[in-house]
């Protein structure tokens, strides 16, 4: 019984480590990437992440999750005063096809 009672004591802890390990890697992963977005301009981040998650030409993804990825609020994004109408169709509210020039 008291083996029993170690082994999982020693599981739990190992349980624990790699969690903790996989928690703090993916922190570092995170702030590693915020950093380096805000390296460069809104206009400039919003372009890379939209021609890295377009699927066909469109681009899909909810905005407010957009903005949270790139670094900035949802109230930054004016998407008509900030991109031409040449440079994007809207199809649907929830698709907009990039025009590929």
């Amino acid at each position: 019984m008291k083996n029993a009672s170690q082994h999982a004591k020693r599981i739990g802890r190992l349980f624990l480590h790699h969690l903790s390990k996989y928690s703090g890697d993916k922190l570092l992963e995170r702030t590693d990437h915020y950093t380096a977005m805000q390296d460069y301009e809104l206009k400039n981040r919003l372009a890379k992440y939209i021609l890295q998650i377009k699927n066909n030409g469109y681009f899909q993804e909810k905005l407010t999750e957009t903005a949270e990825y790139v670094g900035v609020s949802y109230r930054h994004f004016d998407i008509p005063a900030k991109i031409s109408t040449s440079d994007i169709e809207v199809t649907t509210r929830q698709n907009r096809r990039l025009n590929q020039q």
